[in-house]
């Protein structure tokens, strides 16, 4: 099926707290809630009929589900990097440099390597688990 990313279908940021995605899924909830559309002569978002804004429902619920157990968010993002290491690596890079604003030159590069080297460990891990 579909992959599912509950930080794009909430609409928040990747380090958003628990108070942030309640507040995102309230607000997606007073729009895509059923027993709110059949009330409704314009649907939200992009949704066509009641069957894509039932949809549009499960994956909201299905991605508070995710994000507000600290245990089951972990596990999503933990197996997300391991499903797409190169979209991580790309997260680890823009976050080690963003670590580094304000220190010199030599920090960002020593920042930028060590992040590069965290996600070679990693992809090396990954494919070390693989070989039989």
């Amino acid at each position: 099926g579909e992959i599912l990313n509950p930080y794009n279908v909430l609409k928040i940021s990747r380090d958003a707290n628990i108070t942030e995605v309640k507040q995102a899924y309230r607000e997606l909830s007073r729009k895509y809630h059923p027993d709110t559309l059949r009330f409704r002569d314009v649907l939200p978002g992009s949704c066509n009929n009641l069957d894509d804004a039932r949809d549009e429902w499960e994956r909201i619920k299905l991605s508070h589900e995710i994000l507000r157990n600290p245990r089951i968010r972990k596990r999503y993002d933990r197996q997300e990097f391991l499903a797409d290491p190169g979209a991580a690596a790309k997260r680890v890079v823009a976050e080690a440099a963003l670590d580094v604003v304000g220190k010199s030159i030599s920090g960002l590069s020593s920042g930028m390597f060590a992040a590069g080297s965290f996600v070679w460990d990693k992809m090396t891990e990954k494919n070390e688990k693989k070989a039989p």
